[in-house]
């Protein structure tokens, strides 16, 4: 079969060469144009269809050298309060849930789940294959170790206010529940903390939780492991060297090791950017931001928004003005939100309008704005004082010869830290 191919083949290109040798120059000129259109057409529909079929597959592979402003003290879940801190934390240590950023979403990590009907209790199941770095397994003691540690006073934890009254429940090795006092939309989140193994921790009571070596040398289940620790003359760590884990549960890292160098100041920061000493700074402010671009680097904006907010707070103690709802809303129209925010924040900040970090559903131009806000004052008996140019409210209160009148002006002072 495949000699007849072959044959076949060989006759074909005879004729075609025989046929050839027969045209004129410009039969010649004109095939070798079709044919060369023919070749290039190929090799690029050839192109565009491997394209189509091909993925790209990050490697698993490559170093991360990052800078950091601060130095870390308590890489620990449960003390954590810096940026070092919690950056260090996360990346070493797992919690039973973990928020998928791609899909803004929480899932297992360390245990599955399931959430009762009142959504008052959540039964965590953990992982066969939940282990520390030290290839110990994950147990529901170490769990209920990190809540009590949370809990306990002398452990001066930032996240005793949200722990304070939950009660976890051992039910075996694997299984354990969380109760909670009233449903909480927000506790997942919560339940993303680090877990710490009990087992090297146990010993560490009262102040020597704080003070205990592990807080620098900590042992975790998360995707990184800690490597070497560069110390400086001051006893002060000045970089951290941390190793992908192979074993972590939600597969291995893509990126093989990440450097986390650590400096006092913006200055010292932007410095070793410059001169190469690292490649990435994280949480940079907007005017840093520009700075960056114009000197030819990339900014990548979080996929996960830093719970962050800026927001002016009315007194209503302290001024009687802000008990007036029309005052409030008028307020919260004029005030030029996305003007602040480019002037500010440049593209990294979202205007909201409510506590809940829903999108702001008034969204009006400037002018359209004010007179909206205008147009709620004077309905309100807000009347514009022309010589003062502010706003000025006259009220009555009480009758007779005990009938006072009083005016009150639409003025304020902001104070900031």
């Amino acid at each position: 079969m495949k000699s007849k191919i072959v044959s076949a083949i060989g006759d074909y290109y005879r004729e075609v060469v025989l046929a050839y040798q027969h045209f004129s120059k410009k039969e010649r000129v004109l095939f070798l144009s079709i044919f060369a259109i023919f070749i290039i057409s190929g090799f690029a529909i050839g192109v565009r269809v491997n394209d189509l079929f091909l993925v790209e597959v990050p490697a698993y592979a490559g170093t991360l050298r990052e800078g950091l402003i601060g130095v870390p003290r308590f890489i620990n879940p449960v003390l954590a309060s810096s940026d070092a801190d919690r950056d260090l934390s996360a990346l070493v240590y797992s919690g039973l849930v973990r928020l998928n950023t791609g899909e803004q979403k929480y899932i297992a990590d360390l245990a599955d789940y399931t959430i009762s009907e009142d959504h008052l209790t959540y039964t965590f199941t953990i992982k066969d294959n939940a282990k520390f770095h030290d290839g110990s397994k994950v147990t529901s003691d170490d769990v209920i170790y990190t809540i009590k540690r949370i809990q306990d006073p002398e452990s001066k934890s930032p996240r005793y206010p949200i722990w304070e009254n939950i009660k976890a429940e051992k039910i075996d090795e694997q299984i354990l529940k969380i109760t909670l006092s009233q449903a909480n939309s927000t506790f997942l989140e919560s339940a993303t903390i680090g877990i710490l193994p009990s087992k090297n921790w146990k010993n560490a009571t009262g102040n020597a939780f704080s003070s205990s070596v592990l807080n620098l040398r900590p042992i975790g289940s998360g995707p990184y492991k800690i490597g070497r620790v560069k110390i400086g003359s001051l006893g002060i760590a000045e970089s951290y060297e941390l190793s992908a884990n192979s074993k972590f549960i939600l597969g291995s890292p893509k990126i093989q090791t990440i450097i986390l160098n650590f400096y006092s100041s913006n200055q010292e920061l932007f410095s070793a950017r410059k001169n190469g000493a690292i490649k990435s700074i994280a949480s940079i402010s907007p005017i840093d931001a520009d700075e960056i671009k114009k000197d030819g680097g990339t900014i990548l904006k979080s996929e996960t928004p830093l719970p962050r907010i800026f927001a002016v707070f009315f007194n209503q103690n302290h001024n009687e003005l802000f008990t007036s709802r029309a005052v409030r809303e008028a307020l919260s129209i004029a005030i030029p939100k996305s003007e602040i925010i480019n002037s500010v924040f440049g593209e990294f900040a979202t205007p909201i309008n409510g506590p809940l970090g829903s999108p702001d559903l008034k969204k009006l131009d400037t002018d359209a704005a004010i007179i909206a806000a205008k147009g709620m004052l004077e309905r309100d008996g807000w009347k514009f004082n022309t010589a003062d140019k502010v706003y000025k409210k006259t009220t009555t209160t009480g009758t007779g010869t005990k009938k006072k009148t009083s005016s009150i002006t639409l003025s304020f002072t902001l104070a900031t830290a």
